[in-house]
């Protein structure tokens, strides 16, 4: 029987590179996307400028196995956000140490835990059960793509065209595409270079419809694990003067096909629950998967 050891996460270069590889392979392994995406954990890792190492360190914690390799992790995306659990396909075992660990750490902190399950999990969803949790509805949803199935090519209307960030000299343009798409001041310039800073940031998936003006109006950006042939596209937005003209459904059917011309033969894409309107693109696009994402609490009080 395998034992599982807890570390503190140190905020390490090598470390994250283990917490990377763990998430290409394990979702590869799993054919689903169980754990987060590497594109999430990348923005996580290198988008949040502001973040003090310290502040890293309190997000997430580690377990290893008898041979110290890293077998799971559990991590916050924001301090205030639900626990996901990441866990390598043969350490499911230590799911129950790594929920121990975390109602004792935020027994002080919080009234309540939320931890993230898809709903296909069974595994999961019985142990969260055992404990006391209930499932409070879904929060997300995963759908999987083949990017090299034949999709009709989506027409742009006049003055516009297909891009990538390595048409852009100046990135102003771009952060004002996403912080207005968005609605969220944070992403400023500092954000820009952070994030693109990211080990396995690719401008050239980093797809984008320009304007008649040449200014960003779309984006869906692609992001690979060549290793295991599997990708992420993430954000996909639309400025709000250039909606209603299918620019992200675009964007999203060339980023496919540069995904696809680099082998990559998954690409997962995660949109809010129902009824979020973002999902009838997601659907529009004939996913092979849709998965539901659950969020299940416990109060430790």
């Amino acid at each position: 029987m395998t034992n599982f050891t807890d570390q503190p996460y140190t905020h390490a270069e090598a470390e994250y590179a283990e917490m990377r590889r763990l998430l290409a392979e394990s979702n590869a392994a799993y054919g689903a996307p169980l754990n987060w995406t590497f594109a999430r954990l990348e923005n996580w890792r290198y988008a949040s400028w502001d973040r003090t190492a310290d502040g890293f360190r309190r997000m997430a914690h580690l377990w290893r196995d008898d041979a110290g390799r890293l077998a799971a992790y559990a991590i916050i995306e924001h301090e205030d956000d639900s626990l996901t659990l990441q866990v390598r396909p043969d350490a499911r075992a230590a799911e129950a140490a790594m929920l121990d660990w975390a109602e004792l750490r935020y027994r002080d902190e919080r009234a309540a835990l939320e931890v993230m399950c898809m709903a296909v999990d069974e595994m999961r969803a019985a142990l969260l059960r055992s404990r006391g949790y209930e499932d409070r509805g879904p929060a997300e949803n995963l759908r999987a793509y083949d990017p090299a199935r034949p999709r009709p090519a989506v027409p742009l209307p006049p003055g516009y065209r297909l891009a990538d960030l390595t048409a852009l000299n100046d990135p102003a343009p771009y952060i004002a595409l996403e912080r207005t798409a968005f609605n969220n001041d944070y992403i400023d310039e500092r954000w820009f270079r952070a994030k693109t800073s990211a080990p396995y940031y690719d401008p050239s998936l980093h797809v984008i419809v320009l304007s008649p003006d040449e200014v960003p109006a779309a984006v869906a950006h692609g992001w690979a694990d060549a290793p295991t042939a599997t990708a992420e596209i993430d954000p996909v937005a639309t400025h709000p003067d250039h909606r209603r003209k299918h620019l992200a459904q675009a964007a999203i059917v060339e980023a496919f096909a540069r995904l696809a011309a680099r082998g990559v033969r998954v690409a997962w894409i995660a949109s809010g629950p129902e009824p979020n309107p973002s999902n009838r693109l997601y659907e529009s696009l004939a996913p092979e998967h849709t998965w539901t994402v659950h969020v299940w609490g416990k109060g430790l009080g």
